[in-house]
């Protein structure tokens, strides 16, 4: 088991830095707030394996955030939705200076344990929910 977790890991992490700006620059906007946060998916990062479809999700703010007194304007996150009952799994993200995951890296969470969350109809995750599963 602790191999497949360990593979696990190499896996998301090597497409969480492959799939960015300079590789696929093929960002979809999935979901656009209107307090000025986008939501994207990049469709080239979409894998099924089983009932769930990962892939990767970028996004945009376009005021920015402080964490740990650095300005985070975009964050790159590797999701997993499972189609059957409609959850969903955040992974590894990592948080940019600039817009569309370019910059500085300011924020790196590779905390891959978060529970499985069900989608709330009308949510910004029932939006990623449908491109994906649909």
């Amino acid at each position: 088991m602790a191999l497949n977790s360990f593979l696990l890991k190499l896996l998301l992490t090597f497409t969480l830095f492959t799939s960015g700006v300079a590789l696929s620059q093929t960002w979809e906007a999935v979901f656009i707030t209107d307090n000025g946060v986008s939501y994207f998916i990049d469709p080239a990062s979409v894998i099924k394996i089983g009932s769930e479809m990962h892939f990767t999700q970028l996004s945009n703010y376009e005021e920015g955030f402080k964490y740990n007194g650095h300005t985070v304007y975009s964050i790159k996150v590797l999701k997993r939705a499972n189609c059957k009952d409609a959850s969903y799994k955040s992974g590894a993200l990592i948080g940019y200076s600039k817009i569309y995951a370019a910059g500085e890296i300011e924020l790196v969470d590779f905390d891959l344990s978060k529970k499985w969350r069900f989608v709330v109809p009308t949510s910004i995750s029932a939006a990623f929910q449908e491109r994906v599963c649909s």
